[in-house]
């Protein structure tokens, strides 16, 4: 996991740093989970090349939901702070 806002270099910059280094040297893959601030933060996150994403504050079922999903090999897109749907009345 990174947070986005650490140290000087930043969790954005520390996953592009994994991905560039992945390009060109062997070894497994590395997943990346973001901990994002605020939901508008979420481009960064997936412009920096991360797997996942969780918006803050954290709770532990959404934290051991994206790291289960991860670990799965599959992307984690946090839906905690996603507005409804509304359609006609109805919200989904």
């Amino acid at each position: 996991m990174a947070d986005l806002q650490i140290g000087a270099m930043g969790g954005m910059a520390i996953c592009m740093e994994i991905r560039h280094d992945e390009s060109y040297l062997p070894g497994d893959p590395v997943s990346v989970l973001m901990l994002l601030d605020r939901r508008a933060d979420v481009f960064l996150a997936r412009r920096s090349g991360a797997d996942g994403f969780l918006v803050k504050p954290l709770d532990p079922q959404r934290v051991r939901l994206a790291i289960r999903t991860l670990l799965s090999g599959e992307e984690f897109d946090d839906e905690f702070l996603r507005p409804a749907t509304v359609r006609a009345g109805v919200t989904e």
